[in-house]
């Protein structure tokens, strides 16, 4: 299985076997973003599952590794917590349900 085989795998069924390590991914993730979230530093309402697809997405479609870490960096610029209120569709025109 390549690289980009584990991951869709772990997209398409995150607890398949052989995948088990979703859970501790999620518990290591929650350790960092839970801070950055109570800090502001990130969206409150970012989940684990939300970076894994981007970063799974990203390695997916990116033709190289300098457009990997270009998309990275929009990707994460877009995460980033605004001040106030809803953060669903902040700072963009698209409204997110």
């Amino acid at each position: 299985m390549t690289d980009r085989g584990l991951g869709a795998r772990m997209m398409l069924n995150p607890a398949a076997p052989g995948v088990d390590c979703w859970a501790m991914l999620g518990g290591a993730a929650g350790r960092l973003l839970r801070p950055a979230q109570e800090a502001g530093v990130v969206r409150a309402d970012l989940e684990f599952a939300d970076l894994v697809e981007l970063v799974a997405g990203i390695a997916q479609v990116a033709s190289g590794p300098e457009r990997a870490e270009r998309l990275l960096t929009l990707t994460l610029d877009g995460l980033r917590a605004r001040d106030g209120g809803d953060q669903r569709g902040a700072g963009s025109s698209l409204r997110v349900p």
